[in-house]
C-alpha cells in the first residue's frame, strides 16, 4: 500500500493499525493538506444482514 496513489492522495508510510483497518499518512497532491487516511479491513465493512 505504501507508495501507491489513492484518488489524488500518495500513501507515505504506516501510522497505525487496529482491529478495524489500519490508518496512513498521504501526501495531498493540490493543496498540501496534513490528513490521515484509514483503510477499513473489508469484513468489518460488509455485513450479511445488508444483502
Amino acid at each position: 500500500m505504501i507508495g501507491s496513489t489513492i484518488l489524488h492522495y500518495k500513501i507515505l508510510d504506516k501510522l497505525g493499525e487496529g482491529g478495524m483497518g489500519v490508518v496512513y499518512r498521504p501526501k495531498e497532491n493540490y493543496y498540501l493538506h496534513t490528513i490521515a487516511v484509514k483503510i477499513g479491513i473489508w469484513k468489518f465493512l460488509v455485513s450479511k444482514e445488508m444483502g
